[in-house]
């Protein structure tokens, strides 16, 4: 049944991914957005991020070989971050996200500054306009966007552009 649905998202979304990405852009400014903690089930919106230091969203989808990789190796390099928040997003049902977490996400679990979140009302496409998994958001602490990156990146290539 999960996978069903998965496939079904995929089909669905995937044109969506490729409208969005034709002649728009990423938001300027973090826009207002209702999240759900993956922990709890709490309502995490944009008020809830951290007000120091750099905001990383992390736009990604469990069964996405390069987000495997991407949040793997963030993991693997987490200490040369310097001052930054990371919220990594999906779509994808809880069950798929918690074991994705486990799996791949295990070196940033219980972290202070990560979050994963589920974008349960289906949001952060039409928001943030991402053109592909992963897609990662770099903010900066008053919520302007200092850089987008998609697709497969290099942990040294994410290390640099977060501490820039």
């Amino acid at each position: 049944m999960i996978l069903k649905r998965t496939i079904l998202m995929m089909v669905v979304l995937l044109p969506i991914f490729y409208l969005k990405a034709q002649g728009r852009t990423q938001p300027v400014e973090i826009p207002a957005f209702t999240f759900f903690k993956l922990g709890d089930n709490s309502l995490f919106t944009q008020q809830d991020l951290s007000s120091k230091g750099k905001i990383v969203l992390i736009f990604f989808d469990p069964g996405c070989g390069h987000c495997q990789e991407e949040v793997e190796a963030i993991g693997d390099n987490v200490d040369k971050f310097k001052d930054a928040s990371f919220y990594f997003i999906t779509m994808q049902d809880k069950p798929l996200i918690q074991e994705f977490v486990d799996k791949y996400g295990k070196k940033l679990k219980g972290r202070s500054n990560v979050t994963f979140l589920h974008d349960g009302k289906y949001e952060f496409i039409t928001k943030f306009n991402p053109s592909e998994y992963p897609s990662l958001y770099v903010y900066s602490a008053n919520k302007r966007l200092l850089k987008y990156l998609h697709g497969p990146k290099n942990v040294n290539t994410i290390v640099a552009v977060v501490n820039q």
